[in-house]
């Protein structure tokens, strides 16, 4: 696992595939802007909730977590 400081404005660069750019911070929340291609899949996991995914279609799915699944 990597943990980095990134400041507002500053982005990280995942190999090819993506950039990842701080957009905004207020409180506990971060808006952060994605710039990869459609076929790799984003997915936003809350281990209390379902994990929602964005694609190559652009459409949003859901699905739960597996230890949202195990606490059922």
């Amino acid at each position: 696992m990597l943990t980095l400081n990134v400041r507002i404005g500053e982005t990280v660069r995942i190999g090819d595939a993506a950039t990842v750019t701080v957009e905004q911070k207020s409180g506990q929340s971060v808006r952060l802007i994605f710039d990869a291609d459609k076929s790799v899949p984003i997915t936003i996991v809350d281990p209390t909730k379902k994990a929602v995914s964005w694609g190559l279609t652009g459409v949003r799915q859901e699905q739960q977590t597996e230890s949202a699944l195990k606490s059922t």
